[in-house]
């Protein structure tokens, strides 16, 4: 492969268009993941079933209808579960695999139904690019599966402590197994609680500033102190852009350099927006981190990723996308 996508060297194989395919591709990694290899002329595929289990889907909807403007972008409705997956992943010389039901203290109501989202889709997937001949994968996977306490790098022990977390590792473990036996190579990427314009409306971040928009209560689940590395929007869609054209096989730590306890992010969310948070506290929920603070050591080393905005600017950004009247005031 050759080529150059926002910098990154991914581009071409021989005269033919890279063609990637990425599932999600209406959440909220995999919408601006495929909108940053649109821009630069990248035919993208993409996957979504607008699952509604944790949160509408109207907003993915509104992501893919800004992706169908351009050109080179073909959709697929496919649930990863039980479709058939040859139509998208055939023709893509790579796949991005950000399809999977996320959140830690949900996961705990219905493990089955995260178990069908993140392990049985992901080996559904896998077995279609082994059939198709599609030869490497990014798959999206989390901290969570580091446990309580993510704190390091690669080599931190796994136990994570949530059906959640259970249910990535597991499907870390098919990739790999698949990896192992020669029959593709992927990249895993860990991604650290990523944010910024488009968060998940489930997101801490995204709830604080509604919250304070709205003039509601905001419910923080223990005493705020949990602390979290952060990855903004855009370095976690260049990590999977980056990781596209890297092979051989390789598990990579994707955070920002900062780690930051929740209630100081609110306090900086509340001087950002001039207007204090009306909170809440309920005890701390089950299976929650404690702490994650990653290294990106080997990302920045293998992968040529650094993280570029940090925690500041970015909840900026994030919270001038919810309240355009503050960012115009900024302007």
């Amino acid at each position: 492969m050759h080529g150059n996508v926002h910098g990154y060297k991914i581009g071409k194989r021989m005269n033919v268009a890279l063609t990637v395919a990425i599932t999600g591709c209406a959440g909220f990694i995999g919408s601006k993941t495929a909108q940053l290899l649109l821009d630069d002329g990248v035919n993208v595929i993409g996957i979504d079933c607008f699952s509604r289990d944790l949160y509408p889907a109207e907003p993915k909807r509104d992501s893919l209808a800004a992706l169908l403007k351009y050109p080179h972008f073909t959709f697929h409705e496919i649930d990863l579960r039980n479709d058939d997956l040859a139509v998208a992943v055939a023709p893509a010389d790579a796949v991005i695999h950000f399809a999977a039901l996320a959140g830690l203290a949900p996961s705990w109501s219905n493990p089955d139904l995260y178990r069908s989202h993140n392990v049985d889709a992901t080996r559904r997937l896998v077995e279609a690019m082994i059939d198709s001949g599609t030869a490497h994968l990014v798959h999206a996977s989390t901290s969570s599966v580091y446990g309580r306490e993510a704190v390091g790098n690669e080599e931190l022990e796994l136990r994570p402590v949530s059906p959640y977390g259970e249910t990535k590792l597991a499907a870390e473990a098919i990739v790999q197994a698949a990896t192992e036996s020669g029959e593709l190579s992927a990249t895993i990427l860990r991604y650290f609680s990523v944010y910024g314009p488009g968060q998940r409306p489930d997101m801490a971040y995204a709830k604080a500033i509604q919250a304070i928009r709205d003039d509601q209560e905001m419910c923080i689940t223990g005493d705020g102190s949990q602390r979290r590395s952060n990855t903004f929007i855009d370095d976690a869609a260049r990590a999977a852009i980056l990781s596209v054209g890297k092979q051989p096989s390789a598990t990579f730590n994707i955070c920002g350099d900062e780690s930051i306890a929740l209630i100081d992010a609110i306090r900086h969310i509340e001087r950002l927006i001039g207007k204090p948070a009306r909170l809440t506290f309920t005890p701390r929920a089950r299976g929650d981190q404690t702490i994650t603070h990653g290294d990106s050591t080997k990302a920045s080393q293998l992968l040529g990723w650094r993280p570029t905005t940090d925690i500041f600017d970015g909840l900026a950004q994030q919270i001038d996308s919810m309240i355009p009247t503050l960012a115009r005031q900024r302007s």
